[in-house]
């Protein structure tokens, strides 16, 4: 009984010191990646095609470019006209078009 109550208490007072003695450590660099040129080529020509698109987009935005091209396709009452045309044959040949 008395052994029982002793490794009872050496148990108490080891086991808490020894988990205290654990050092830290630091684990996120275990999931940092290596970078491969290779890997991010396909991610850096899809970067190089849509920059320029969304910066025309913002360019748009603060110069108003949708309204002045409407408004250069409509006239004083806002209406708009787009005319197609067909010529088939004849001394111009044939052709095919659109006019405002």
């Amino acid at each position: 009984m008395l052994r029982n109550a002793f490794l009872m208490v050496l148990v108490c007072l080891v086991l808490p010191a020894g988990a205290q003695q654990v050092a830290w450590q630091d684990t996120s660099a275990v999931y940092e990646t290596k970078h491969n040129i290779a890997l991010e080529l396909p991610q850096k020509l899809w970067t190089a095609l849509v920059y320029p698109l969304g910066q025309l987009t913002i360019y748009a935005e603060h110069n108003e470019l949708p309204k002045k091209v409407r408004n250069w396709f409509t006239n004083e009452d806002q209406t708009f006209g787009l005319f197609p045309y067909v010529q088939l044959g004849g001394e111009t040949g044939s052709g095919v078009g659109a006019s405002t």
